[in-house]
């Protein structure tokens, strides 16, 4: 898989090339680096119903240091791991179940990078635990 710039409409395509040509979902190119915005991923859940995956990449070939914090509503705790990545890798990460919160409704994921030269982009996918149907949520600035 490659991820081509398309510089027309500020958006990046995830290609996969098959004996058909090249086909794939179109994604948002949001990049942030340090110093710069964070990224907000919206309406993550956790529950008996839902389960939520955290995705990060690497964009611009350097190394980078990522900080995720849960926001959830009604409380004042603001969990917080950090996660390198390496020049141009990808990690998805089941980030509620893995800090044991119990059930979340409604958190908000705040993602910035905290040391390295490099740029990275986020997503969340909420996934219904009855049928695996999983909806992608972008990260916006």
């Amino acid at each position: 898989m490659r991820l081509c710039d398309r510089a027309d409409d500020g958006e990046a395509e995830a290609a996969a090339p098959s004996a058909h040509g090249v086909g794939g979902a179109v994604t948002p190119n949001e990049a942030i680096a340090l110093g710069g915005r964070s990224l907000e991923i919206l309406q993550v859940e956790d529950s008996v119903r839902y389960r939520s995956n955290i995705g990060i990449a690497e964009t611009s070939g350097r190394d980078a240091v990522v900080e995720l914090t849960v926001n959830m509503p009604d409380t004042r705790v603001a969990p917080k791991i950090t996660v390198p990545l390496a020049a141009n890798e990808f990690k998805q990460l089941p980030l509620l179940r893995g800090l044991n919160l119990g059930n979340v409704y409604n958190a908000r994921i705040t993602v910035r990078v905290v040391e390295g030269q490099g740029r990275i982009t986020a997503y969340g996918s909420v996934i219904d635990q009855l049928t695996n149907d999983p909806t992608y949520i972008p990260a916006q600035q």
